[in-house]
């Protein structure tokens, strides 16, 4: 979101101002994906802590947990999913989550 608004979006408005041909840009609104991205690192943070402190915790239960609580929230349920089972990833529930933004589907492998 930074970049679309502080780099593209002053790009433009500087080709307006110069009066050079500009057709201009349909520009996403990326802040749905900064914050399941941001989430997941909260959730990241907390079990890290839990960790330090001697609670048990799992890759599986951290996978669980952020897929879990993208779903509740409309806003970033269709951006952070979890992975599907596949001919290329047989076990792969709980062991990463999909990611969508601009480049399409990221996936993440929270496994290890």
């Amino acid at each position: 979101q930074y970049f679309v608004e502080n780099v593209l979006m002053a790009e433009q408005d500087l080709y307006r101002r110069e009066g050079l041909p500009w057709p201009g840009l349909v520009l996403p609104d990326s802040s749905p994906v900064v914050s399941a991205i941001g989430h997941t690192f909260r959730i990241l943070d907390e079990y890290s802590q839990q960790l330090a402190k001697g609670f048990e915790k799992t890759d599986e239960s951290f996978c669980q947990k952020t897929v879990d609580e993208a779903q509740k929230d409309p806003a970033r349920r269709e951006f952070l999913r979890q992975l599907r089972v596949s001919k290329r990833r047989p076990t792969a529930v709980n062991e990463g989550f999909m990611v969508k933004h601009y480049a399409g589907l990221v996936e993440y492998n929270t496994k290890g």
